[in-house]
C-alpha cells in the first residue's frame, strides 16, 4: 500500500493500567483507513521520551495499513527531565537508564498486548475489530530498542528470558550489544525476523554504546530473516 498524500491518521490517548505492578501505561494508537482488523506495530520510545515521540513513525505506518501502538513507559520517559534545571538533566537521565526501568519496560509490552486483546472484543472500544492480533511487529529506538530487543529474542544475562511469543517481527533502531556476557549467546535464539537500523556515528549522551558495540549485534544473529541497514554519518537521533 502506498501512504496517500497529506494523510493524516486517526489517533487515540489511552491508558493501560495494570493492577498487578499498580501501573499506568499511557499509550497512542495510529489507526489506518481501513475498518478490517489490521496487523499491529508497537513501538518503545528512548531514554526520556513518550507516546507523542516519532509521529512520522506512526503516521507512515498507519498510511501502510498498520494499527500503530507508542507505548510510554514510566520511570524512564519525559518524567525524568521535566521541570528539572537544565544543569542536572542529564545526571537524571543517566540515573534513569538502570536495570530496575529495563525490567519494568520490558514488562510493560506484554501488559499492553493483554489490554489489546480485551480492547479487540470489548464493546465501545475504540479498537474493537480493528486489530489482526496474530500479526504483531515490535519496533524502538536506543532504550527502546533494547527493550524490542528484550522482547523479542534476546536471552538475558543470567538465562532468564523476556521473549514475548506474540511478538511475529522487530525492527531495533539503533540496537545494543549486551552489557554481560557474549553477543552469540545473547542473540543466538531470536527466532523471528529482525531488522537493526544504526550508523556509522551513532553514539549516544547516555550509555556510553559505541558504534562498534551496536553493529556486533547482527553478526551475532542466526540465519534467516534478518536485515542490517547501516546509514552512512546517520547519528544517534537521526532515527
Amino acid at each position: 500500500l502506498q501512504v496517500k498524500e497529506g494523510w493524516t491518521p486517526k489517533t487515540v490517548n489511552l491508558d493501560v493500567r495494570e493492577e498487578t505492578r499498580s501501573r499506568t501505561i499511557p499509550i497512542k494508537v495510529y489507526l489506518p483507513e481501513s475498518q478490517s482488523p489490521a496487523p499491529v506495530v508497537l513501538f518503545s520510545h528512548g531514554l526520556g521520551g513518550s507516546r507523542e515521540n516519532n509521529p512520522y513513525l506512526g503516521n507512515h505506518w498507519s498510511g501502510r495499513g498498520y494499527v500503530v501502538v507508542f507505548i510510554q513507559h514510566p520511570g524512564s520517559d519525559e518524567s525524568v527531565w521535566r521541570g528539572v534545571p537544565l544543569r542536572q538533566r542529564m545526571a537524571e537521565m543517566r540515573d534513569a537508564a538502570n536495570l530496575e526501568n529495563t525490567l519494568l519496560r520490558l514488562r510493560d509490552v506484554p501488559a499492553v498486548i493483554d489490554q489489546l486483546e480485551r480492547w479487540e472484543t470489548e464493546d465501545g472500544s475504540p479498537l474493537k475489530g480493528r486489530m489482526n492480533l496474530k500479526a504483531i511487529g515490535m519496533s524502538g529506538h536506543s532504550f527502546g530498542a533494547v527493550t524490542t530487543q528484550g522482547v523479542s529474542g534476546q536471552r538475558a544475562a543470567r538465562g532468564a528470558g523476556f521473549t514475548e511469543k506474540r511478538i511475529t517481527a522487530a525492527v531495533a533502531m539503533s540496537p545494543s550489544g549486551p552489557v554481560v556476557g557474549d553477543a552469540a549467546r545473547a542473540f543466538g535464539d531470536v527466532s523471528i525476523p529482525w531488522l537493526l537500523m544504526t550508523g556509522t556515528k551513532d553514539v549516544a549522551a547516555v550509555g556510553n554504546t559505541t558504534v562498534e558495540n551496536r553493529l556486533s549485534v547482527y553478526p551475532a544473529l542466526p540465519a534467516g530473516s534478518k536485515y542490517e541497514l547501516v546509514l552512512k554519518d546517520a547519528e544517534h537521533m537521526a532515527f
